[in-house]
């Protein structure tokens, strides 16, 4: 008998270091304070230029490993599923102990607690404008199975093979039950990309100072000392507030 999972709505959790809570990003559902959509779409652009002293190598996903790109990878890319939020002295806080659906609307589990089957939302789009289909999340895996930093947590996974379902759904078989697949999923690592726009840019180089995601498009200076993150626009992009990652 299958195991099937479901929340009523979809909380984004996840780090920013900087002050924008009325800005921050939805993997495209416009969500107000309640989580509820609005539909909105009739915000102005608004960017941020961020300076640092320090990180900020890369805004890929895959490779990123310091705290501030860790930061704006946050803000640029969404994953399958995510933690969901408990209140602690008052606030909103990530529990990780909890995963809800994020581009995966649910998701099911065989009898051998090996073969996952993750059913893909319909309604989130890329920077591009392009939708997000299970061929994207089908790339972005081997993405990152083939970089030299997620690489390790893809391992860690117990990840052996993903391949595209019937109708909208992504099948991740593991090469044994692992407790810790579903807490792992929600790491910037797993970050769904548009590889096809990767590709038109030449290649997985280009995401070290682009984004290709769904959440918001950061850029950052061929020099390295800055990065223009977007917040706005296009108010199916961005996702509710909700509690810091971990």
């Amino acid at each position: 008998m299958k195991k099937m999972y479901r929340a009523a709505t979809v909380v984004a959790a996840f780090a920013l270091a900087l002050s924008v809570a009325g800005c921050a990003p939805n993997a495209n559902s416009n969500s107000n304070s309640n989580g509820s959509s609005t539909g909105d779409n009739s915000s102005d652009q608004q960017s941020l230029t961020i300076a640092y002293s320090e990180g900020g190598k890369t805004l890929n996903p895959a490779e990123a490993n310091d705290g501030t790109s860790d930061t704006l990878v946050l803000a640029a890319y969404d994953q399958l599923v995510t933690y969901g939020t408990k209140e602690q002295d008052g606030k909103q806080v990530s529990d990780t102990a909890t995963i809800v659906p994020m581009i995966a609307s649910e998701w099911t589990v065989d009898d051998t607690n090996t073969v996952y089957t993750f059913t893909i939302r319909d309604d989130i789009t890329f920077h591009s404008g392009k939708q997000l289909t299970k061929t994207d999340v089908v790339r972005s895996f081997e993405h990152i199975a083939d970089s030299s930093s997620a690489s390790f947590l893809y391992g860690m996974a117990g990840i052996s093979t993903v391949e595209e379902g019937e109708g909208d759904t992504v099948v991740i078989t593991l090469t044994a039950p692992n407790h810790l697949f579903l807490q792992i999923l929600p790491m910037y690592s797993f970050s769904m990309l548009d590889m096809d726009e990767v590709d038109k840019n030449g290649g997985v180089e280009w995401l070290s100072t682009h984004t290709a995601g769904s959440g918001a498009p950061a850029e950052r200076a061929a020099d390295g000392t800055r990065v223009a993150v977007s917040f706005g626009a296009d108010g199916s992009r961005w996702r509710h507030v909700g509690a810091r990652r971990p």
